[in-house]
């Protein structure tokens, strides 16, 4: 997540995908844990708004990060 926060701040505007932050901010785009095999982040970006999911171990949904708002919820 501070990758992707480091990033806004150096060029204005959020990564349009985690693979724009290898390698100059991350080694390589992480592996979401405590998945259903699925083990992989999603994330959204426009010019105002970034956001991050993974699908986790049933009953949790999906725990999502939003980067305008600094802070995690749910969605489902």
């Amino acid at each position: 997540m501070s990758a992707v926060k480091v990033f806004h701040t150096k060029h204005q505007r959020y990564p349009k995908s985690l693979e724009d932050l290898v390698p100059g901010f991350i080694d390589a785009v992480p592996v979401a844990k405590y998945t259903l095999g699925l083990n992989q982040f999603w994330y959204y970006s426009d010019e105002q708004y970034a956001s991050l999911f993974y699908v986790a171990l049933p009953p949790f949904g999906r725990p999502t990060y939003d980067f305008t708002r600094d802070e995690w919820g749910y969605t489902d």
